[in-house]
């Protein structure tokens, strides 16, 4: 990329630049054991992800801190750390998608099945969402909002064809 830029316009500030991502898409393709690039983590013969989501869900207003959490998970499921680690953060990332109240905010189920799984579940159920982040709690009927492609166009608010 650079190469193609004159040396006139190449600044000091794009050579970090470029370092930085270079650095950044190397430590991507080193994921630890059990991850994939896309959030799905390897689970343990017979757990499913139902059954890991509702025991995060179940437990995060009963442990005191995310690693105690996290060891649950290993301890229980047999997961390992950095794959615990990961489910813990999905699963509450699912929650926080719904908390904004945003459509689009959907997790993928392919790319994101724990969050998908309480983000549905965050959906149907709301007291999940104010149990585990009481500041983001709203009002029923203003929940969710149709993804912004969804809106009326602005010559048929203005009345217009």
């Amino acid at each position: 990329m650079l190469d193609r830029i004159p040396m006139a316009q190449q600044s000091s500030q794009i050579i970090p630049d470029v370092r930085c991502w270079r650095d950044r898409l190397s430590r991507v393709s080193h994921l630890p054991p059990g991850w994939t690039d896309d959030m799905n983590v390897e689970l343990p013969d017979g757990v499913t992800v139902d059954e890991v989501t509702d025991f995060v869900l179940a437990q995060v207003g009963l442990v005191k801190s995310a690693p105690e959490l996290e060891h649950m998970l290993h301890v229980t499921f047999g997961l390992s750390v950095p794959a615990a680690e990961l489910v813990r953060d999905r699963v509450c990332g699912g929650v926080v998608r719904v908390a904004t109240g945003r459509l689009e905010n959907r997790p993928s189920k392919d790319k994101d099945p724990f969050a998908w799984t309480s983000y549905g579940q965050a959906t149907d159920d709301p007291s999940i969402i104010t149990a585990m982040y009481p500041q983001f709690a709203r009002p029923a009927s203003s929940r969710m909002q149709p993804p912004s492609s969804a809106k009326q166009p602005w010559w048929k608010r203005l009345g217009g064809h």
